[in-house]
């Protein structure tokens, strides 16, 4: 299931799929179950979002969120989505890519858009605040 999740995921990604959280579903059986968790991060496309296997959860990152742009970053644990705290981190961005590096254990961001100039800075997330 958690395989399907990360494809889905990363199809809805390239596709530039607006994310609307509040239904964030996952595969059960031969069809879509929906899930409405307490808490999710708010309605946004051109985010970034990848599936870190080691810890078994699917990292997003920023995006455009009514009509501005996010520098938030959520996990979703196959139940729900938590919200992170960055001390420091990437700045408010749009149309970034991200990616698991199994190797070293962290989800690898890439690029993006801030106040219309094309980043082209690399940020590593290895899930510790």
């Amino acid at each position: 299931m958690k395989g399907f999740m990360s494809v889905l995921l990363r199809f809805a990604v390239c596709l530039g799929v607006v994310l609307q959280a509040v239904d964030a579903s996952v595969a059960v059986g031969p069809g879509w179950a929906q899930r409405t968790p307490p808490n999710s991060p708010s309605s946004r496309y051109s985010f970034g979002m990848a599936y870190d296997s080691a810890r078994g959860r699917t990292v997003l990152f920023g995006g455009y969120v009514n009509g501005g742009r996010a520098n938030d970053i959520w996990e979703w644990d196959g139940v729900q989505w938590i919200g992170r705290t960055l001390a420091m981190g990437p700045s408010t961005r749009g149309g970034h890519s991200m990616t698991y590096d199994s190797g070293r254990g962290r989800v690898v961001l890439f690029g993006g858009n801030h106040d219309g100039t094309q980043m082209n800075d690399i940020w590593e997330w290895d899930g510790a605040e």
